[in-house]
């Protein structure tokens, strides 16, 4: 994948372990539940741009979110956690 992302121009960020089982924790994937449940690609990188930004500086903005996806993520778990951010206004979904 890396090699993929690299020959098509893009930027690759790997993350520590501890980033996927925190990650995986926020959701409320227990340990033993992460070989059943994966969060999804798109969880991560919206929880790493979260935690990168300053919500006094930047306005996060998902767009084409929708939720579907490998019948193995936790979707709505997501989509709570997404849901919540959306309340406390921490990011938007553009329309």
């Amino acid at each position: 994948m890396i090699k993929l992302a690299g020959i098509a121009g893009k930027e690759v960020r790997i993350t520590p372990p501890q980033f996927y089982i925190d990650g995986c924790a926020e959701l409320g994937v227990a340990e033993c539940q992460m070989r059943r449940a994966a969060p999804s690609a798109s969880f991560f990188g919206i929880r790493y741009m979260l935690s990168i930004l300053s919500a006094r500086e930047w306005e996060v903005k998902l767009c084409g979110f929708s939720w579907e996806g490998w019948k193995r993520h936790s979707l709505l778990n997501e989509r709570r956690w997404v849901e919540d951010k959306m309340t406390s206004g921490r990011i938007s979904i553009l329309v």
